[in-house]
């Protein structure tokens, strides 16, 4: 396998995991689960661990999805989808990806189809990219500028960052 999707969302203490849903409703074993009701959101990583599902496992945390890709393969890569209106997912993946440059080799893409979800992940990584320009003997990020990329609402292919320089519409973007 190349390429795989997954949809992420953050818990109410920050850890980032694969979830489509807003909840856990749908998988939930017992519907009745009060927490299964709940938005991912709303409930810490243990408490949406000890929801029992119906596939008998728990929701995977991204970065041990991201440490599986790379055990994998070197082309195993990951789209990763923040859902609309989830702009702390977008810093917390720009926080994970700059805490663990190991994982960046596993993003193919992020992509979003809420512009304000892009911005706030382009911002993130930009203040990245401004500290290791300013910083020349500070670890390169570069390795991931390339594979940071999005389609925004009208199609359109934005590569946020590129290994030697922004390109694309980034320039233009306000």
């Amino acid at each position: 396998i190349h390429l795989c999707e997954c949809d992420i969302a953050m818990t109410k203490d920050e850890k980032l995991v694969l979830a489509h849903d807003e909840n856990f409703l749908r998988l939930a074993l017992d519907s009745n689960d009060v927490n299964s009701h709940k938005h991912v959101s709303d409930l810490t990583f243990r408490e949406l661990i000890s929801i029992p599902l119906k596939s008998g496992v728990r929701p995977p945390l991204l970065i041990d999805v991201l440490r599986s890709a790379c055990a994998i393969s070197e082309k195993s890569q990951l789209v990763i989808e923040i859902k609309p209106g989830n702009e702390a997912a977008a810093s917390a993946l720009a926080r994970l990806l700059t805490r663990h440059p190991d994982l960046r080799q596993a993003v193919a893409m992020v992509m979003s189809f809420d512009a304000v979800t892009m911005h706030r992940l382009r911002a993130e990584l930009s203040i990245v990219d401004e500290t290791e320009n300013a910083m020349p003997n500070a670890p390169s990020l570069s390795g991931i500028h390339h594979r940071v990329t999005s389609f925004d609402h009208f199609g359109t292919l934005t590569t946020l960052f590129s290994s030697h320089r922004r390109i694309g519409s980034m320039d233009k973007v306000a």
